[in-house]
């Protein structure tokens, strides 16, 4: 469910907000300041538990995320949008590497799509596109087996955000698919990296370029960020129960 926000100086100490509930229930929600000052707000949910589109079901929807920051700023803002839902019911991939179409490229969602609550899809076409041009250029348009050589290196750039995102989804019991044991590990890896980022910066930074595809996922187990994260992760407000800082919103009203 997405709608927009008036935007005024003071609404809040940063730039964005994100908001995610793995305690069962799985809602998100995230808030963007986007132009005509305007905030761009996102609330998410899985199988059946749809955010709803009226004020008091946003409020209510909005109030229910494990931060308060959300709802704050639901309250102290006007929406200047009315509100509207996408449902996505499935993440398509299709192995266009593993066959032979002379002259013919496939890209973006045409060759994967991701739950677009990880926001990955556009950054994924970029990067497909980007090897299109640089495979086209080294070799001319007109090459034999272009098409082959290019859907092996999207394929590539595609791994990396399709395992993160559906191995996401698979965390919840009624996602439908193949939970493999590399997915379990996988998803045993990243919410341990989570809870290392509620309390080390340089872990969220280098989490967040991995989640922006700005850096390949392999950084996640550079000897380093191991280090960060096994030495943060028990610390995280979600394991000893501290109280969590949550960003100001509005001048007079800090969390």
């Amino acid at each position: 469910s997405s709608f927009f926000l008036e935007r005024r100086e003071g609404d809040f100490e940063g730039d964005f907000v994100l908001a995610l509930d793995d305690r069962g229930s799985f809602r998100g929600g995230v808030v963007l300041p986007v132009e005509q000052d305007r905030w761009h707000v996102n609330l998410s949910g899985v199988h059946g538990d749809v955010p709803p589109t009226d004020d008091d079901g946003i409020r209510a929807f909005a109030a229910s995320l494990p931060s308060p920051a959300v709802a704050l700023l639901v309250d102290r803002c006007r929406r200047v949008s009315p509100a509207v839902t996408h449902r996505f019911p499935s993440s398509p991939r299709r192995h266009f590497e593993a066959t032979h179409l002379p002259g013919l490229v496939m890209l973006g969602d045409a060759a994967s799509s991701f739950n677009p609550v990880y926001g990955q899809g556009m950054s994924s076409a970029a990067l497909q596109t980007k090897a299109l041009g640089g495979l086209v250029e080294a070799h001319g348009a007109a090459a034999a087996g272009l098409a082959r050589r290019v859907h092996r290196e999207t394929a590539r750039i595609i791994d990396g955000p399709w395992r993160i995102a559906v191995g996401a989804d698979l965390a919840h019991p009624a996602t439908v698919g193949d939970r493999s044991r590399e997915t379990a590990v996988l998803n045993r890896w990243v919410r341990t990296i989570v809870l290392a980022a509620h309390v080390s910066v340089l872990v969220a930074r280098t989490f967040n370029r991995v989640l922006q595809l700005s850096e390949p996922p392999a950084v996640l187990l550079h000897p380093a960020t191991v280090a960060r994260v096994l030495r943060s992760f028990r610390s995280s407000p979600a394991l000893t129960g501290a109280p969590i800082r949550h960003p100001s919103v509005g001048p007079s009203r800090p969390v």
